[in-house]
Formats: C-alpha cells, structure tokens, sequence
C-alpha cells in the first residue's frame, strides 16, 4: 500500500496505467500467439505461478487475479477515504474466498481449493487462514457477521442462496463506504453505484425465476434493494422481455440502443422471450460493455472527487476479463472476428 495520499500523484499513476489497457487491435494482434503462456508474456504479465497448457480455467482467473491484486494494492493508501472505499472494493475477493471455503466443508474431494490472494491488513478472513486452518476458520466464521450465512448453508446447502447472501454483503460494505464520503465526493460515485447494482439485480432476478425457478419473494431477501427497487423488479418479471433492451431500467434504453447498434451480435432476431442461459449471458455482456462505457466516461471527469479511483478499479477488472477471454480463444483457436465479439469494449 502506498504512503502518499496525495491525489495528483495518484492520478498520474492510475492514467499511465490506464494508457496501456490494451486496445481491441491490440487484442486483435495478440491473438496470433500459439499459447496462452506467450500471450501473458507479450502482455507483460508475468504471474508468480506458470501457466501451462494443461491450467484450468479457474487457475488462469486466478493468475490473471494476481497480477489484478498487484495493481490494485499499489494504488490503496494506508488509511483515509480512498483506503476505506479501496476495502470495501476488494472485498468481493474475501467473500468469494469464503464461498470456496464453506461449499469445501462437506466436500470429501481431495482437490485442493484454489482461494484468491487478499491484504491481510484488508481482509478479516486472509486466505492463507482460510487454506491451511480450517478448523481455526470455521471458529472464526461462527464469531462473525457471516454466522447466519454459514448457518444456513448448513442447513439447506443451497450454494445459489450462499452466492447472493454474499454478494449482498458486498453491496452493503460497498454502500456504507459510499455513504462515509464527503458529499463531492458521494455524489461523483453515487450514480455509477446505482446503475450497477440496479443491473446486478434484474439479472440475478432473471436468473432466480428464468433458470432457478424461483418466485420472487423466494430470494427478495437475496437482494440488496429497496422499496422503489422491489416495485421496479416486480414489474421486470410481470413484462415480457422480446427484446435485450427491455431487461434494463427504462432510463438507460437509449445508452443499450446505442450499444445494440454498435454490436450488432448482441441484438439477435431470434432473442427468446422465455428468457434461458443464452439470453441471460447476452445481457450480462451488454451490461458489462455498458458499464465500461459508464465508468470510462466518468474516469476521466470530476478530477477532484474519489470517481477516478472507483472508476479505475472497475476498467483494471474488466481488462483482465477481455484477457482471460483472449486466453480461451488463443486456447481453442477462435477466429478473430468471432473473439471480437467476445469482448467486453
């Protein structure tokens, strides 16, 4: 973490770091490679561990996570409002740690769990605690604010349940840091926030009832919502969707119309209103390159507020989503056109 919290300093370093995102001519080039392992290295993405050729899927995220987790603890201070948001941000790592952990702790498998490094100073549940002391873990977990979750889970087992009690979390720490913020700086980020977790829910929403099979008031208490959120899902599932531009809040069709003019493949003939895994998969790849376009836009404004820095963490992820996804198709040689249309730009 870095001593300095002075803003202009950090601003100048996320921006140089931002300049060397990789363009989709960039990614067009790096296509040509033969293996997953020269692509890293042309990248300058050099993770602790080798990748091989036989690494699975869930060890290249979490090479990719690595060098994501390098990036990002450069930029956190040791304290004051950048740190406290910075924390909040990367706790989604702690809590995907912890899922791991609690679906591993009725799993006799001997496969041993892969877990995504975190700050100890940033992390009330490191994941060397998590991997090397399960005993001590579960003690700790039973003392904490994630008692009831895990409680839970060992009742009924239901990981989709666990999954969203998590990403509930999330959102709340998220919220609560937002909230400590000075009023600048709360406004510049506010919106962003609110967008994002409008998205998150109609898709979890969709998901629930669409492939789950849920009713709604099954998983309400899933969500991190309120009561003008509720009457807006409620009405999500009682509307026919005909068409990806109805999955969103009516005050973003025209930024999604945009996105289906320039993406053409995202906006199929053939979209079914019934809603299954392929619909729900293009709308979260529209809601992913609409947020790119949402958090690049406000990274460059509001200069004097924190909306950089959380804009920042959010472009660095998804960079190191469009390179998991060149990894996968320099894997299973995919065609360039068709690997541009898996990107998240």
């Amino acid at each position: 973490m870095m001593r300095t919290l002075q803003k202009p300093f950090i601003y100048a370093k996320i921006h140089g770091m931002y300049s060397r995102f990789n363009s989709i001519d960039s990614f067009r080039t790096n296509l040509q490679n033969k293996t997953p392992a020269l692509c890293l290295n042309n990248l300058n993405i050099h993770p602790i561990s080798p990748l091989s050729e036989t690494s699975s899927q869930i060890q290249r995220e979490t090479l990719l996570h690595e060098s994501f987790y390098r990036s990002i603890i450069k930029l956190i201070p040791e304290k004051g409002k950048i740190h406290s948001l910075f924390k909040a941000l990367i706790s989604e790592h702690e809590l995907r740690n912890i899922s791991t952990f609690i679906k591993s702790m009725n799993n006799k498998s001997e496969e041993k769990n892969i877990y995504y490094k975190t700050h100890p100073e940033l992390s009330e549940f490191p994941e060397m605690i998590l991997e090397n002391n399960p005993d001590l873990s579960i003690r700790l977990l039973n003392e904490s604010s994630y008692s009831e979750i895990l409680d839970n889970y060992r009742q009924n087992e239901d990981s989709v349940e666990l999954d969203a009690m998590l990403e509930k979390v999330y959102f709340e720490k998220l919220n609560f840091a937002i909230r400590q913020l000075d009023n600048n700086d709360r406004a510049s980020i506010t919106n962003l926030y609110r967008i994002m977790l409008s998205i998150k829910n109609r898709i979890n929403t969709l998901r629930f009832i669409k492939l789950y099979n849920l009713e709604f008031d099954d998983f309400l208490k899933w969500l991190f919502i309120n009561d003008s959120d509720e009457l807006s899902l409620r009405k999500l599932i009682n509307n026919e969707i005909s068409e990806p531009v109805k999955a969103f809040p009516r005050d973003l069709s025209a930024s999604v119309k945009n996105i289906l003019v320039s993406h053409p493949h995202l906006n199929p003939q053939d979209f079914d209103s019934d809603i299954g895994y392929d619909e729900i998969s293009l709308i979260e790849k529209i809601s992913s390159i609409l947020l790119h376009k949402f958090f690049k836009k406000a990274f460059y404004r509001n200069h004097n507020t924190i909306a950089p820095f959380f804009c920042f963490y959010f472009l660095l992820k998804q960079e190191m989503q469009n390179i998991n996804i060149l990894l996968n198709c320099v894997r299973m040689s995919i065609k360039s056109e068709d690997f541009i249309n898996e990107l998240l730009i």
